[in-house]
């Protein structure tokens, strides 16, 4: 008889800001939450998963004030069974292991044009899935966008602590996180295609995560 093959559970670790009430205007405060997910929620969008299907539930458990997002980034997602391995896969990975994995495979992506770490995730994967294509948006990106962006960052540097570019992917940051990893746990470019996640329909994920989400956060009642 044939052993099942057991399915991946990963954890991950989302922190941002979060709408609150003071109980005379709303106010943004930080906040920091794990959930374990699995490998059809990594395919739905961990993001996507996360904001739409878990902070609903897990959210106001853990800050009673809670009364919606304001931001939300993938600090890490990690194998539960193997957390110290640096994922394969541009959808698991965190910013600086974005951008640690482009400058080790010197790969054409210039990072400062990409808004956030969904954005420059998406980047990775079509990239992988047709570099010559990609090279021809990207080109077209940054004509329509790079000077806005550009200009964006310099207003959140010049604002710092304001929330002023608080969604924006902070390149300088990551840099710096990305040069701490080691390059000898960093896989090599991938060969494999892997198709972009596209957008998500949360009709559908619904169908399977009420219950995939239980199993996978046995102490947390989502």
């Amino acid at each position: 008889m044939s052993k099942k093959t057991a399915k991946k559970v990963y954890e991950i670790l989302v922190e941002g800001l979060y709408f609150a009430n003071d109980g005379e205007k709303n106010v943004q405060k930080t906040y920091s939450v794990k959930a374990n997910i699995g490998q059809k929620h990594v395919e739905a969008g961990a993001l996507s998963v996360f904001k739409n299907l878990i902070a609903p539930d897990l959210m106001p458990q853990q800050y009673p004030d809670y009364q919606g997002l304001y931001t939300h980034e993938l600090k890490y997602c990690r194998d539960v069974n193997n957390p110290d391995e640096i994922p394969n896969d541009p959808r698991l990975m965190n910013l600086p292991q974005l951008v640690a994995y482009i400058q080790h495979n010197e790969l054409p992506i210039q990072v400062n044009l990409y808004a956030d770490v969904q954005d420059l995730q998406q980047a990775l994967l079509d990239y992988n899935d047709d570099a010559e294509q990609f090279l021809k948006a990207q080109d077209k990106r940054k004509e329509l966008r790079g000077k806005d962006l550009e200009l964006k960052a310099e207003l959140a540097e010049l604002n710092q602590g304001a929330g002023v570019g608080a969604n924006l992917l902070d390149a300088k940051a990551a840099e710096e996180q990305a040069k701490l990893l080691d390059p000898a746990n960093l896989p090599g470019q991938l060969k494999q295609e892997v198709k972009p996640a596209g957008p998500v329909d949360n009709s559908e994920i619904a169908n399977f995560t009420a219950d995939d989400l239980a199993k996978a956060n046995p102490l947390d009642d989502l």
